[in-house]
C-alpha cells in the first residue's frame, strides 16, 4: 500500500508506503509568518478533473470522492447524512 500525490496531473512520487488498512482522508495543513502572505490550497475531488493523472503504475485508477458513500460520526454509512456530524460533534441517539 502507498499513498503518491500528484499536482497538475503529474506524480510527485510516492510519500507513504505501508500503511496500516483503513481510511485515509485527504487534508492540508498550512503556516505563514506574520509577514508572509497568506496560503492557499485547492482540492479537486472530482468528478471533474482539471488534470486527470494518466499514470498510477499499474494501481487502480480511484473513484472521485463524490462517489465514495458518507460515513457518520458512528462509522455508518447513510445516504441521506442523517447520522452527520456537525462541527465534529454527534448526537448520541440511544
Amino acid at each position: 500500500s502507498q499513498i503518491s500525490f500528484f499536482r497538475n496531473g503529474v506524480c510527485q512520487g510516492v510519500a507513504f508506503t505501508d500503511l496500516n488498512g483503513g481510511r485515509y482522508y485527504p487534508a492540508a495543513s498550512m503556516y505563514t509568518l506574520p509577514n508572509q502572505p497568506n496560503c492557499v490550497v485547492r482540492f479537486n475531488f472530482g468528478p471533474d478533473f482539471d488534470c486527470f493523472p494518466q499514470d498510477f503504475g499499474g494501481c487502480p485508477v480511484p473513484s472521485p470522492m463524490i462517489d465514495a458513500p458518507y460515513h457518520g460520526f458512528d462509522g455508518e454509512a447513510t445516504e441521506n447524512g442523517e447520522n452527520a456530524a456537525e462541527n465534529g460533534q454527534s448526537e448520541n441517539k440511544t
